[in-house]
């Protein structure tokens, strides 16, 4: 037994870098800050496996474009990781990138993927022929003086039946006192929906519809114990062919994000043009490196939202190599 024990052990490695250039053209709007958002992330990774287990640690540093420092961040990565294909269980400090790519961008905008790397928490994913289901945890914020102790915690799922979909995401953010500031905030966003999805039906690579509700829930608990809900309809789009994608995604109904104007990305992690009553935006991007250890992708972003068109650019090039590497693509 413990002869096949150690034989079954394997020495794992990889080695991540991932580089962005996002160009937002936001000025005169109220609700996002315009902006050019670049950089680079090196991410090493050294483990063992032992059959479905393995124990990994590494770090994630980034290097922002035009700043004078060597190092802008880093942060440390140490995990243990439970896959035997149908079970993923995750726990630690590990990479974000591929995790939550169901979660459209009204959970988590573009630059959490760019500033925030890690996840601390853990991570449980069920994977069958027509179910997908998670649940997460993620620690953002340990109590002191002046940092609010705050923490994600998430679940979605989707059933598919042949060209039928039936999805949910759900996510919940306790945004705690510091030890100088008191009071508790909860904040809840749900988008359930339904869908098709005709990959294999049409002469496209892939095309995906759906429709849904858009459900927010917040309160302020050293002001009232009650919740204020904003309610809104989301409708998107995805397509693909031979490299060349559109993605569509259009939101009607109540703004959410109550009180981005005074708490910002401290409570808030979303896109913040969900908080007008109406933002449609409309991505074409073309996939010009596709290979097994580098992927290329140029997305052109049109954004429709307070009576304004808005563009925005961005350039992401991800290269990983490694000794069992995966290349992780989300839908949104």
């Amino acid at each position: 037994m413990l002869s096949h024990l150690l034989t079954a052990q394997t020495l794992e490695w990889k080695a991540g870098m991932y580089h962005f250039f996002d160009n937002t053209e936001f000025l005169g709007s109220s609700y996002i800050n315009d902006q050019t958002m670049a950089g680079v992330r090196f991410s090493p990774e050294i483990g063992l496996k032992i059959n479905d287990h393995q124990f990994s640690v590494g770090f994630d540093a980034l290097k922002s474009y035009g700043s004078p420092n060597l190092v802008d961040s880093c942060s440390p990565t140490a995990y243990y990781l439970f896959d035997n294909g149908r079970f993923r269980f995750m726990m630690g400090s590990f990479a974000r990138e591929g995790q939550l790519n169901d979660f459209s961008r009204a959970f988590f905008q573009d630059s959490i993927r760019y500033y925030r790397p890690n996840m601390n928490g853990f991570l449980l994913a069920y994977t069958s022929d027509d179910l997908k289901a998670k649940l997460f945890l993620d620690w953002t914020g340990r109590q002191s003086q002046t940092v609010h102790e705050a923490f994600f915690v998430g679940a979605s799922a989707a059933y598919r039946k042949s060209i039928f979909i039936a999805e949910a995401q759900a996510l919940m953010f306790h945004h705690a006192g510091s030890l100088q500031q008191r009071g508790v905030r909860d904040n809840f966003l749900m988008h359930p929906a339904l869908g098709l999805d005709l990959a294999g039906r049409t002469w496209m690579d892939s095309l995906t519809l759906s429709i849904g509700a858009l459900v927010g829930l917040e309160r302020h608990r050293a002001l009232s114990d009650q919740f204020t809900s904003r309610t809104g309809l989301l409708v998107e789009l995805n397509a693909a062919y031979k490299g060349f994608g559109l993605a569509s995604s259009t939101y009607f109904g109540q703004g959410i994000m109550i009180d981005y104007a005074s708490m910002g990305s401290e409570l808030y992690w979303g896109d913040p043009l969900y908080r007008g009553t109406f933002y449609s935006r409309v991505d074409l991007s073309y996939d010009f490196l596709r290979l097994p250890y580098l992927t290329g992708k140029l997305n052109f972003a049109n954004h429709f939202s307070e009576g304004n068109f808005y563009v925005e650019q961005s350039l992401i090039i991800q290269a990983t190599l490694g000794s069992n590497s995966k290349q992780f693509h989300g839908k949104k």
